[in-house]
């Protein structure tokens, strides 16, 4: 999830919130939410479903998975 750090920051700094104030929003420490976004540590995959609840995206696009999909041969 090496992107996962870098989409929180934009999210966040989309919200116009700061650490302290999103983390709030979500019900943990700022320290924690500030390691996740630090890309020291990374939530759970409760916590994910809840972060792309709050910013209305998929846990896909916010952990950066590409799809692929393959076209149909003819």
């Amino acid at each position: 999830m090496a992107k996962l750090n870098k989409n929180l920051k934009k999210l966040r700094e989309k919200t116009n919130l700061n650490k302290t104030e999103l983390a709030a929003e979500l019900g943990v420490q700022r320290g924690t939410y500030s390691a996740w976004e630090l890309g020291l540590a990374e939530p759970n995959i409760s916590t994910l479903i809840q972060l792309s609840d709050y910013f209305n995206c998929s846990v896909d696009d916010l952990v950066g998975k590409k799809t692929w999909i393959k076209p149909d041969k003819q």
